[in-house]
């Protein structure tokens, strides 16, 4: 789905022109803060390198921006000529080293910001980035009042996290309104205010449980007990070597996510009872089985069997996120879902999923909420299939077929009518369902699951579904492990007779 198109003469002026356009429509949708810069930062790199480095210069620049499932995917085009040795890397993806790196650290930057980014050459060059809305790295919130000092604490963990400074404790508490931060480095003396104070700072503004990791010249033991007695996660005395600071952080990150763990464990045990669905392992027509694991900080995926007039329907939702945040989601709607069926369960499944994605823009408390969605409405002759974001599922008979049509995500785009796409299925077919936790980067981009997957499937094929559902349960716990890094979920669905 296009969010952004704009085509510009080729110039820098022009280059900020649409930057700020960009920023301008991205702000509209509930994107998260730091894709928004991201996409910024792309947008002015690029956009700089092609005006002012390509041989010939180039007459237009454009910029395309897309949700495709849970990817933005940016893209910056212009018709000057191609950067060196461009021609045999158009499907390679860019390095440092490669041409397109001339700004060196504003491309250096652009390359961070993005999962992966390709560069083709022709009538019209095309960097292409996608950036996964899932978030990828941990942000570090680093507070210190001597720019040096600022300077490369940043640069000390800008390679392993999402970094934003501050210079003052103003600037801190803004910041912790403002963006999602997983972990704060602060000095204790800050011109404006006391670091050791940010602990209390955090719960007052109830942005949840943050370590803290405190830096100070004060080496004295009563300075160093009061700010772990205050709730620092460490206290460490200037000078800090690069090394001790990047444990520091990162253990306070590791100590922080097992609270969570244990946190969320206790939480889904209170609420499993709400959400925990078992799906009939019969349906009108239909038999169904199904498996699920959930990982250590989990809790996002859920599906719901709703019944129908002479038919199911199957709801399957992932909260994109972990822990308690993800779990309290998925409660929400389960919750929401339910009330939706009971009051207008007639509805297609295309215009429920519409009207699902009308009250998850709407409804301020859910803003903070990203989930894809799959609709599956299951008649006698197979299924209509909506889906918001959500891997679309797979059909196994004498071929293997698939949905193609994608809807946005619920929660980033004001609400469009959603379309259903109908899958016709013989005796026999089997409908695969799933979550992108069976392999969260290339799932979540649209590619096909797992060779694994796909290969448990089909020498399952001749299998009575019980037996075939428990063989992939093990391929995929052999796969993911016992601690699956995201949660995962699949459904499996034969049809059993002829109308």
């Amino acid at each position: 789905m296009i969010v952004f198109e704009a085509e510009r003469p080729a110039s820098v002026a022009e280059v900020s022109w649409l930057r700020r356009a960009a920023a301008r429509r991205l702000q509209d949708l509930r994107l998260p803060t730091e894709i928004v810069e991201d996409l910024q930062l792309v947008i002015s790199e690029v956009g700089a390198n092609a005006v002012l480095h390509g041989r010939p210069s180039p007459r237009t620049l454009g910029v395309r921006i897309d949700i495709e499932g849970v990817d933005v995917v940016i893209a910056v085009t212009d018709d000057g000529g191609a950067f060196a040795d461009a021609n045999e890397r158009m499907s390679a993806t860019i390095s440092l080293s490669e041409p397109l790196s001339l700004s060196g650290r504003g491309m250096a930057l652009v390359r961070a910001a993005l999962d992966r980014t390709t560069y083709g050459s022709g009538e019209k060059n095309r960097f292409a980035g996608h950036r996964s809305l899932r978030r990828r790295r941990a942000t570090a919130l680093v507070v210190e009042d001597t720019p040096s000092l600022l300077e490369a604490y940043t640069e000390t963990l800008q390679n392993d996290y999402r970094v934003i400074g501050c210079s003052s404790f103003h600037e801190a508490k803004a910041a912790l309104r403002e963006q999602t931060i997983d972990v704060v480095l602060a000095d204790v003396h800050l011109g404006d205010g006391l670091g050791v104070s940010l602990p209390d700072e955090i719960d007052a503004l109830d942005v949840g449980s943050l370590p803290v990791v405190l830096i100070s010249s004060d080496t004295s033991a009563d300075t160093r007990e009061a700010a772990l007695r205050l709730g620092a996660e460490f206290y460490l005395a200037k000078p800090v070597r690069p090394r001790a600071l990047r444990d520091a952080v990162a253990l306070a990150l590791s100590r922080a996510a097992l609270r969570d763990a244990r946190l969320a464990r206790r939480f889904s045990r209170d609420v499993d009872g709400f959400i925990t669905e078992r799906l009939p392992t019969t349906l009108n027509g239909y038999r169904a089985a199904s498996a699920s694991a959930t990982a250590s900080a989990g809790g996002g995926d859920l599906f719901l069997h709703l019944p129908l007039n002479g038919g199911d329907r199957i709801v399957l939702i992932d909260v994109i996120g972990h822990g308690v945040t993800a779990r309290a989601w998925a409660v929400a709607y389960a919750a929401i879902v339910r009330t939706l069926h009971h009051c207008v369960g007639g509805l297609s499944a295309a215009d429920f999923l519409t009207e699902l994605a009308r009250i998850a823009w709407s409804e301020p408390s859910l803003e903070r909420a990203l989930v894809t969605v799959l609709v599956v409405d299951l008649d006698s002759d197979g299924a209509w299939v909506a889906s918001a974001g959500h891997p679309p599922p797979i059909v196994f008979g004498d071929t293997i077929r698939r949905p193609t049509l994608v809807n946005a995500l619920l929660g980033v785009l004001p609400p469009e009518p959603h379309r259903a796409e109908r899958m016709e299925l013989a005796p026999g077919d089997r409908l695969a369902l799933f979550t992108d936790g069976l392999d969260p980067a290339g799932v979540a981009a649209g590619e096909d699951p797992p060779q694994w997957f796909m290969t448990a499937i089909a020498e399952g094929a001749r299998e009575p579904l019980d037996s075939l559902a428990l063989k992939l349960q093990q391929a995929t716990e052999s796969a993911l492990g016992p601690q699956p890094l995201d949660d995962w979920t699949f459904i499996l669905i034969e049809r059993t007779a002829a109308p």
